[in-house]
């Protein structure tokens, strides 16, 4: 039976609204404010194996972000997330729905405007926050994005807003209901202060020094968890005009527990003839040497620095080849060196115009049962993206 709660489709309705005026007015900006955003149409599919039976669904997405800015030193940003999802895997796992508007931070700010049996309608504010700056102090209050990442792949500085690199269509990454002082020593060197709490109402306090050095930029951070006290680091430079970097985060558990240390190294480099290559690994203590498996994909709960893999080692590659200005190519992979399993994700990006492109995506896992990629699957993505 279908089911629509009434008091959410209002702002629903206004999203839509506000996203269409948006598409006209984007690049306009009177008193201060600014609209604009995205439109994707995702096709999916996902198959155990070839021979079985395919899973098939739509997912139509659409952001808005909304910035207003009455002074120079005062900024307000609120950011929805829109997607209905439809098709046979609302049909095959109905239990997506009871979990659809489950929301990590402290705010409740995650809606289902409607659910039946072949549908879904989900609303999320990922960022609502206000900024203040002044000299060299900035403040921010809500929910935002605190980036402490480095590499490309795997983040283990990222205390507050840990992502899975699966996720490929949500490039904006998941926000948190936090507090972040910023104080810039110099044009060079910065120190954040950041305490978020979830909605079990756990906080997270860490602070963080950035400074470069001999044409490095170097972080440290120190911090605690609800369960461990944490220190990190990270840099960034160049090697043989490359991108080489690094971060480590060490774990202490309150509890008296093991330490962990989760550690990755991420290297890059782009030819004359625009091949791009890129390599990374990722090192947890506490992973398995055996078979990593637990099931199907980790839920988001579960999600954090300390889980980006449960083996011990993840191996990362990546080539990518702009074939013309309008057709870009490319492969990524990553292996679980101990129970042989791996990914792969061969994708296709064509720019339709200055505005719009099409992607075709493929996620492959391999391996056997019970291990870490072995009871994946596979899955192939069209999607079709409009900004305005």
């Amino acid at each position: 039976m279908t089911t629509i709660h009434m008091k959410k489709v209002p702002l629903i309705l206004v999203l839509l609204i506000l996203g269409g005026c948006a598409a006209l007015f984007s690049q306009e900006r009177d008193r201060g404010w600014t609209l604009n955003g995205y439109v994707k149409d995702l096709q999916s599919v996902w198959m155990q194996d070839i021979r079985d039976p395919w899973v098939t669904w739509t997912t139509l997405h659409n952001r808005l972000d909304f910035r207003y800015a009455p002074a120079d030193w005062v900024n307000a940003v609120i950011s929805a997330r829109n997607n209905l999802v439809f098709g046979e895997l609302i049909t095959s796992y109905p239990m997506l729905a009871t979990t659809a508007d489950r929301d990590p931070g402290l705010l409740d700010l995650s809606w289902k405007p409607g659910h039946g049996a072949s549908y879904l309608m989900t609303t999320q504010l990922d960022r609502a926050f206000v900024e203040f700056s002044r000299n060299k102090w900035n403040l921010r209050l809500g929910r935002q994005r605190v980036n402490w990442g480095i590499g490309l792949v795997w983040n283990p500085n990222d205390l507050f807003n840990t992502f899975s690199y699966f996720d490929f269509d949500y490039e904006e990454r998941p926000g948190s209901d936090a507090v972040k002082l910023e104080y810039f020593s110099s044009s060079t060197a910065a120190m954040q202060l950041v305490g978020k709490l979830d909605s079990a109402h756990q906080g997270t306090v860490a602070l963080m020094y950035r400074f470069n050095r001999w044409n490095y930029d170097f972080q440290w951070l120190v911090g605690t968890t609800p369960t461990d006290l944490v220190i990190g680091a990270g840099w960034a430079g160049q090697v043989l005009k490359g991108g080489f970097r690094g971060e480590a985060s060490w774990f202490k558990p309150r509890d008296g527990g093991r330490s962990q240390l989760v550690a990755t190294l991420d290297g890059d480099y782009t030819l004359r003839d625009g091949w791009y290559f890129h390599g990374a690994l990722l090192f947890n203590s506490a992973g398995t040497t055996g078979k990593a498996g637990a099931g199907l994909i980790m839920p988001e709960s579960e999600l954090s620095v300390k889980t980006l893999t449960r083996s011990r080692i993840s191996l990362f590659a990546q080539a990518a080849y702009p074939l013309t200005p309008l057709i870009s190519l490319g492969m990524a992979g990553i292996l679980n060196p101990f129970d042989r399993s791996g990914f792969m994700g061969p994708s296709a990006e064509f720019s339709l115009a200055d505005n719009a492109s099409v992607m075709i995506l493929a996620q492959v896992f391999e391996g056997q049962s019970g291990t870490e990629f072995g009871d994946y699957g596979k899955l192939g993505h069209i999607r079709l993206r409009w900004s305005f």
